[in-house]
């Protein structure tokens, strides 16, 4: 059984009582959730944080498809067997969040909590106009090779991309056999897990009010992500229903690279010490 690519983090000289797993979003990779948990896991020791690489994304390339939310959350499955780990909280950005709800549907031992960063439960309203499908959009028109990651960075921000996105973005190179650095993506494989994404709608899993998961929405409030309707569906589904959590970071839609100490501190008040 094929296994995704992932790591723990601690804090030194700890076993954690409790593990927070986290899954990036479309074009993102584990490292880039190594600082947050390093602050979360210094913050509470209590907890250790697991860096997971979905599939087709840094060292889970090659998984056959299809490429859809569902499978994403299907391959958690054997990688939490492997290690002999529950997911007590899954956190997850964007695509992320998506499969960390559809992990709920399909784990036998369920999350505690499940958090989701700027990721609607429901099929996206103008998922041509989502950050991510703008980040794709110039990944299919830049070059595939360069001599140094930050002429990477540099024709990212001169396309549109902030810095903070683009020296993101810039995780995905590795460096080739002769010289200079490619981009490590098979846009394919991307491209059916965007347009499966922006189809599936869970919110119905957040609104059974038969749910023993707590699930806590973070919306950034500079992003285009939550359409007002998405935003009033979640206000409702919060009072509503003691399980469901709305959170606001005034962010973009990179909340995670762009606000990660207030992101950090969320998360640190907001998992009970015994879930």
């Amino acid at each position: 059984m094929r296994l995704l690519g992932h790591s723990p983090v601690t804090a030194l000289g700890e076993e954690p009582e409790r593990w927070v797993v986290f899954v990036h979003g479309i074009l993102g990779k584990r490292a880039n959730w190594r600082g947050i948990a390093r602050r979360m896991v210094e913050a509470r020791p209590d907890l250790g944080g697991l860096l997971v690489d979905l599939r087709m994304h840094g060292d889970s390339l090659g998984f056959a498809p299809p490429h859809t939310v569902d499978a994403a959350a299907r391959d958690l499955l054997p990688l939490m067997k492997e290690l002999n780990t529950l997911a007590a909280v899954i956190v997850g950005h964007s695509f992320g969040g998506k499969v960390a709800l559809a992990y709920v549907k399909h784990a036998e031992h369920k999350p505690k909590q499940v958090w989701t960063l700027d990721s609607v439960p429901g099929p996206l309203e103008n998922p041509s106009e989502s950050g991510a499908a703008g980040v794709l959009r110039f990944l299919k028109g830049a070059p595939t090779h360069y001599a140094k990651r930050e002429d990477f960075i540099e024709y990212a921000v001169q396309q549109g991309l902030s810095q903070s996105v683009a020296t993101w973005l810039a995780m995905n190179l590795t460096r080739c056999r002769t010289e200079g650095f490619k981009l490590a993506l098979d846009i394919g494989a991307i491209e059916a897990l965007m347009r499966d994404y922006a189809t599936q709608d869970l919110w119905p899993l957040l609104e059974d009010a038969k749910q023993a998961v707590d699930y806590h929405l973070v919306i950034a409030t500079q992003s285009n992500t939550y359409s007002q309707a998405n935003r009033e569906r979640a206000k409702r589904a919060a009072e509503s229903q003691s399980h469901v959590h709305t959170h606001l970071i005034n962010a973009s839609h990179w909340l995670h690279v762009e606000e990660p100490a207030q992101l950090v501190e969320l998360l640190v008040s907001s998992i009970p010490r015994s879930v």
